[in-house]
């Protein structure tokens, strides 16, 4: 219900002063999907390092079955929904930047690019089944981010 309001927060243009806060539930769902995503695979037995059981966690079958429901809802929202509203984002702004001289706006637009890409990646942190679109998507963020983005600098 959150990410939905969140969409709704949305004018088209990364530089609104909604964006922040969208950019917030798009991070607090990955993170929620992140733990439903390790409890799921804890409770199959699929986790790839951690075998112990949980401290009080009884995750019984119908529980299973929620966290899977959702699990897959959230995802497919974010892919379907949220990647293509940040992937226009990104178009428009390097549109933008394609059109302009300043370093300045440059600096700032590079800087929103790299956010955007940042948070591409945190939504497929938990994609299990990549195909080529995926792959491509991943690897361009990363590419971005390997080239554009500053460690530890104030902007």
């Amino acid at each position: 219900q959150l990410l939905k309001m969140a969409i709704d927060l949305d004018t088209g243009n990364p530089k609104a002063t909604t964006v922040p806060v969208i950019l917030y539930v798009i991070r607090l769902c990955c993170r929620i999907l992140n733990a439903m995503s390790f409890l799921y695979l804890h409770r199959i037995g699929s986790h790839p390092s951690i075998h112990q059981p949980l401290r009080n966690t009884d995750i019984g079958d119908r529980v299973l079955g929620i966290l899977k429901e959702g699990q897959n809802e959230l995802q497919n929202m974010l892919l379907n929904k949220i990647v293509p509203i940040l992937k226009f984002w990104n178009k428009h702004l390097s549109e933008e930047t394609r059109k302009m001289d300043r370093q300045a706006l440059l600096d700032l637009n590079t800087t929103i690019q790299c956010n955007i890409h940042a948070h591409i990646l945190a939504i497929f942190r938990n994609v299990s089944e990549l195909n080529e679109n995926s792959c491509t998507i991943i690897l361009s963020s990363l590419t971005f981010l390997t080239g554009r983005h500053t460690w530890n600098q104030s902007v």
